[in-house]
């Protein structure tokens, strides 16, 4: 999903916030300042005492789709990496994730 397909979701109303390892935000190839730009919640890890690389790698849609695997979101992933990711509905599956984000948003600081 490019920019701005993510802008116009968020011009309709659709919730959307990112949370990401603060050392990758200005790697080539990021979009967290594209998505600071089009007024999209951003978090990152920075600054947090004990904290390790924010190295999920997970989507919830809507509360009850799960994407999850070794997918990094990038460019690279897309199309050049071996890469695997498993969608599913399951709520057993998709709760766990769902709490492991909110516990995460709570925790960590906007980015800028």
């Amino acid at each position: 999903m490019c920019i701005r397909d993510r802008y116009q979701r968020r011009v309709r109303g659709v919730k959307v916030r990112v949370i990401a390892d603060d050392e990758k935000v200005k790697d080539n190839g990021s979009d967290i300042l594209e998505f600071e730009k089009a007024g999209i919640p951003c978090k990152t890890d920075k600054g947090i005492v004990g904290s390790i690389h924010m190295h999920h790698k997970f989507v919830v849609i809507d509360g009850n789709i799960l994407l999850n695997g070794s997918f990094n979101w990038t460019k690279g992933a897309c199309f050049n990496n071996r890469e695997n990711i498993v969608v599913t509905n399951n709520p057993a599956f998709v709760k766990p994730f769902l709490d492991e984000f909110e516990k995460l948003w709570n925790l960590y600081n906007m980015y800028n």
